[in-house]
């Protein structure tokens, strides 16, 4: 006869870098391939926090300067083999522009986006939200270029915008940014990063992603990071 009633605790992996104005804690391996809700379920499961843009910016351009660590290389690996969620939602208005909102909620495996309530938050002074009008470069641009994107810099921040602009020159290819000239219709899409397009290793930027993509990857984040940016992260 056995006895199932026991518990094991392991150790998990901590990965702390550089963010922002402090310090910012991802749990390692990385939850995924799954999609962009699945990926947050699991991260939120564990008590965990899902990732922005800007958090991630900060994660892989780390990563890219220290490949040696094992945790790190799995994060270039998921990102030039598969791409990272990050979980900044775009709504984009007919012939205005992007609504950006950093952990936007989620219903029914969909991002749920309203774009009065955006106003209202961005009239308000709420940092989680931002805006940007169509007009800004797309596809294939210079890292200069990417460096200095409206669209991008409303995705991850200036921080994390110039770091995105330094791992792209890592890449042989230049980087390239997916989202739209202008919609017929409200769109509501998530972000991503990818180190991989068209046949060629290069930096991938979303900006009008699918949620029900299953093959993306994120690393949860400690809700005791100690960045501004994983404090706005916590509770929306």
């Amino acid at each position: 006869m056995t006895n199932e009633d026991y518990k094991i605790t392991r150790g998990r992996v901590e990965v702390e870098v550089p963010h922002q104005n402090g310090r910012i804690t991802f749990v390692s391996p990385a939850k995924g391939p799954e999609t962009y809700a699945d990926v947050q379920e699991q991260i939120m499961s564990e008590g965990l926090i899902a990732p922005t843009m800007a958090q991630t910016a900060s994660l892989i351009y780390t990563a890219n300067q220290n490949k040696k660590e094992p945790e790190f290389n799995e994060v270039i690996s998921r990102l030039n083999n598969n791409w990272l969620w990050g979980f900044t939602g775009i709504l984009y208005v007919p012939n205005k522009g992007a609504y950006i909102q950093d952990n936007p909620k989620v219903a029914d495996g969909r991002v749920a986006m309203n774009k009065s309530e955006l106003v209202k938050k961005l009239e308000a002074g709420d940092k989680s939200v931002r805006f940007v009008p169509f007009g800004y470069k797309l596809e294939s641009q210079k890292a200069s270029d990417i460096a200095k994107n409206p669209f991008v810099i409303a995705l991850a921040g200036e921080e994390g915008t110039e770091k995105l602009a330094k791992i792209s020159e890592s890449y042989g290819n230049s980087p390239y940014l997916w989202s739209f000239k202008n919609v017929d219709n409200e769109i509501a899409r998530v972000s991503g990063l990818r180190g991989y397009c068209y046949g060629g290793y290069r930096l991938l930027v979303y900006g009008n992603d699918y949620v029900d993509g299953d093959n993306g990857y994120a690393l949860g984040v400690c809700e005791t990071s100690t960045s501004q940016g994983a404090k706005s992260a916590q509770k929306k």
